[in-house]
């Protein structure tokens, strides 16, 4: 029999799903009460606070209203650091596509399954449809050029 299992999936093993789930909900409550305990030391390294230095921001809030475009990620982890600008830019209406240019880690692995999975953290749940039809499928042919260290 040829069956998926979790960790061919990127998610935790079945029964590792439960510590994974008390520890994510452990990190969301440790960070919750940061915030709440309006500790400026913890407000200060928070990244979404950076984006009041400079009006980088507002000029790209500026650029996805004025009309449609297409997302093309290149070596950008899309981790969680940049979880409210990336949710701004994939879940604006005028994102019609987001393409990603993968890593070939070698001739047969890549990290475009991994890309995926960090881009749909930024989705809402109501979202996850809208996401599907965005990121454009896998295309063996849209790797990022890497120098060769070999002469």
């Amino acid at each position: 029999k040829n069956r998926c299992k979790n960790h061919h999936l990127g998610l935790p093993k079945k029964k590792n799903i439960k510590k994974f789930i008390i520890l994510e909900t452990i990190i969301m409550t440790v960070v919750t009460e940061l915030k709440e305990q309006r500790t400026k030391e913890f407000l200060e390294n928070m990244k979404s606070f950076g984006y009041f230095k400079t009006d980088n921001y507002q000029r790209v809030i500026r650029f996805v209203d004025s009309g449609e475009y297409t997302v093309k990620i290149l070596g950008h982890s899309c981790g969680l650091s940049d979880r409210i600008l990336l949710n701004t830019i994939f879940e604006h209406e005028n994102c019609k596509a987001i393409k990603i240019f993968h890593y070939e880690k070698s001739p047969i692995e890549n990290d475009y399954f991994e890309k995926t999975q960090e881009i749909s953290r930024h989705f809402k749940a109501s979202k996850k449809g809208e996401m599907r039809l965005k990121i454009v499928p896998f295309d063996k042919y849209s790797s990022i050029p890497q120098n060769s260290t070999d002469n």
